[in-house]
Parts: C-alpha cells; sequence; structure tokens
C-alpha cells in the first residue's frame, strides 16, 4: 500500500483495476512518482499484464497477446547528424532542440530508453507498444544510465518469460 505523498494523495495501484478482473500479483516496473513513464503490472493468476500510463486507464493484454519486446535507445534525427556548417545556423533557428540532441548523441550522451513491445491486438494485428524507461539524456558512463538499462533488461526478461 502506498502512502500519501505530500499535496498528491497517490492510491494503491490496484485501484486503477477496480471492476476489471485484473489482480496485481508482481509490479513488472513502478514509475517514478509525478513522471509521465507507465507502470506495468502483472496477474500470474489469469495469465494477464497491464500498462497503465499516469492519469490514463490501464490497458490490460493477455500472455497470448505478447509477441516479443526489444530494448531501443531515442536516436537524433538523421538529417542533423551530419548537417553541413552552411545549414547549421538554419537548423539551429528551425529546431534548436534537435540540433542540440544530435551534437549530444556525438558525445556518447543516450537520448533515451525504452523497451518496445509487441501484442497481437483487435483483428488479428500486430502493434507496438513503446515504454519509456529513460526520458532523458544520459550519458552512457553514468550510474542513471546504468540504472535505466538494468530496469529495461529486468523488464524485458519479465516479458520474454510471459511471452513463453
Amino acid at each position: 500500500m502506498e502512502s500519501n505523498v505530500g499535496l498528491f494523495k497517490r492510491k494503491a495501484p490496484q485501484a486503477a483495476f477496480e471492476g476489471s478482473g485484473f489482480t496485481i500479483t508482481k509490479i513488472l516496473y513502478r514509475a517514478p512518482p509525478l513522471s509521465i513513464i507507465p507502470s506495468v503490472y502483472q496477474d500470474e493468476k489469469t495469465r494477464r499484464w497491464a500498462v497503465r500510463f499516469p492519469g490514463q486507464e490501464p490497458a490490460i493484454f493477455s500472455y497470448d497477446d505478447l509477441m516479443g519486446a526489444e530494448i531501443v535507445e531515442r536516436q537524433p534525427d538523421e538529417d542533423l547528424a551530419n548537417v553541413s556548417n552552411r545549414r547549421l545556423a538554419f537548423e539551429i533557428l528551425k529546431n534548436p532542440n534537435a540540433v542540440s540532441s544530435a551534437n549530444a548523441a556525438k558525445r556518447g550522451v543516450c537520448l533515451g530508453i525504452s523497451v518496445v513491445v509487441w501484442v497481437r491486438v483487435a483483428g488479428g494485428e500486430v502493434a507496438h507498444l513503446e515504454l519509456p524507461i529513460a526520458t532523458e539524456s544520459q550519458k552512457r558512463s553514468s550510474l542513471g544510465y546504468k540504472r535505466s538499462q538494468g530496469f529495461a533488461k529486468e523488464l524485458k526478461l519479465q516479458l520474454d518469460s510471459m511471452g513463453r
């Protein structure tokens, strides 16, 4: 059971699943407080798992819907990776953040880490669901990057074990 945090009262995660028949038996990934990152839960008894983005209703999936998972790092815009000096000033005015991200990526900075999951949806189609783990830039040599990678690997391992 989670406690109240300052002015923002947080409910127990199970409250979001009221009436769905989903019972959290395991938390695969708990999002940091006040973030836009989703939490991922598992109901081992009914062989289902769920993703809940803050402020949203949870999306519940069966183990059978899980087609695969992969860890991905956000890449800079390829057009900006090798922009000429002549065009650089224009690109900075147009989108300074994108130019900054491209330059940071050249210097060993990770722009974000996600676990991408392929799930079977209505009609038998396969959709991909991106579960961000780190949305901020991090140096690859930093402890934060290593921890984010560890969280992503653990989540992928848990999802892979459900898909078998």
